[in-house]
C-alpha cells in the first residue's frame, strides 16, 4: 500500500548508541533504534527493563548520558531551548494513567494544548475538541468531568488530547494496561485508526502480547536495559532467541530471571 512506510525513507525519529539513566544509575545501554513515518515500533520487555525511560528519552524528558535522540535527523539537544520547544510540539504523548486534569472537563482536556499552543479561535478549537473524541469514538458531550469516566474511557480522553496538535510523532505508555480483553482489542484498533488518519511514527510500550500483535510494524524486546531483540512483527514471535521465547510464552523458567527470583518447581525437578 501506498500509505505504508518504506525501507527507504528516512526516519523520523531514531536513537544511536543512546545510553541515559540518573545519577549514579545507567538505565538504559547503547540502544539503536528508527521508526519511520507511518510506522509503529512496539517496545516490550520485562518491567523495571527500561521501556518508560526510553519513552522520556525519546520526547525529551531525559537528556541521554551518552549518544543521540534524532527527529528529522536533527539531534534533539543540540537544538536551543526555544527550538526544543517547539519539536516537542511534533509529539503527541499518550500516559498510562491519563495524566489528565481533575479540574477541568473533557473538553477542557482536549482543548488545552489547543489553547497553549496555537492561535486558533474557540470556535475552531470547540470543532477540532469534537474531532478528535470522535475520531477515538467517544460519544459524549464534552462536559463531563473526568470523575464521571471509565478507565478505558479517560484512556481515549488522553488519547485525543494527544493527537490534538496532529503530531508526526505519537507516543503511547500501556495504552491497555488493566483494561478486560474487549477493551484491549478496542484500543488497539483504536491506535491502528489514528496511525492510519495520521501517518505518524509511533511507538507502544505494552506488556499485551494481543495489543503488540495488532499494532506493531515492528517489535524490539528491551531487557536489562538493552534491545536484545528487534524484528518484524510477524517474525518476532517466531524468533527462537531463548530470550524471546521466554517472554512470549510466558514461562517462569529461563535466562529472564536470576536465580534469586524464580520459585521452585512444583514437581520438584531442578531449576535450570
Amino acid at each position: 500500500m501506498s500509505g505504508e512506510p518504506r525501507q527507504t525513507d528516512p526516519p523520523l525519529l531514531s536513537t544511536e548508541a543512546l545510553t541515559g539513566g540518573v545519577p549514579g544509575r545507567i538505565l538504559l545501554e547503547e540502544i539503536t533504534t528508527q521508526i519511520r513515518r507511518g510506522e509503529c515500533l512496539v517496545l516490550m520487555g520485562p518491567s523495571g527493563a527500561g521501556k518508560t525511560v526510553l519513552l522520556k528519552h525519546l520526547i525529551g524528558l531525559m537528556r541521554p548520558v551518552s549518544g543521540t535522540v534524532r527527529v528529522d535527523g536533527v539531534d534533539f539537544w543540540s537544538l536551543s531551548p526555544a527550538e526544543q520547544v517547539r519539536t516537542r510540539q511534533r509529539y503527541g504523548f499518550a500516559f498510562q494513567q491519563g495524566a489528565l486534569f481533575d479540574s477541568l472537563s473533557v473538553f477542557d482536556n482536549v482543548a488545552f494544548p489547543l489553547r497553549r499552543h496555537t492561535q486558533l479561535s474557540e470556535e475552531r478549537i470547540a470543532e477540532r475538541v469534537r474531532q478528535c473524541l470522535h475520531w477515538v469514538q467517544l460519544r459524549i458531550s464534552g462536559r463531563e468531568s473526568i470523575s464521571e469516566l471509565s478507565i478505558g474511557m479517560r484512556r481515549r480522553v488522553g488519547f485525543a488530547r494527544a493527537i490534538a496538535l496532529e503530531p508526526e510523532i505519537l507516543l503511547f505508555d500501556e495504552p491497555t494496561a488493566g483494561l478486560d480483553p474487549v477493551m484491549v482489542t478496542v484500543m488497539s484498533q483504536l491506535i491502528n485508526s489514528l496511525k492510519a488518519r495520521l501517518r505518524p511514527a509511533t511507538v507502544v510500550v505494552t506488556h499485551d502480547l494481543a495489543c503488540a500483535r495488532d499494532v506493531a510494524d515492528r517489535i524490539a524486546l528491551l531487557v536489562q536495559r538493552r534491545i536484545v531483540a528487534e524484528a518484524p512483527r510477524d517474525v518476532f514471535f517466531d524468533l527462537t532467541d531463548p530470550v524471546v521465547r521466554q517472554f512470549v510464552e510466558g514461562k517462569p523458567f529461563g535466562p529472564l530471571l536470576p536465580p534469586e527470583e524464580l520459585l521452585e518447581r512444583p514437581d520438584g525437578e531442578q531449576r535450570p
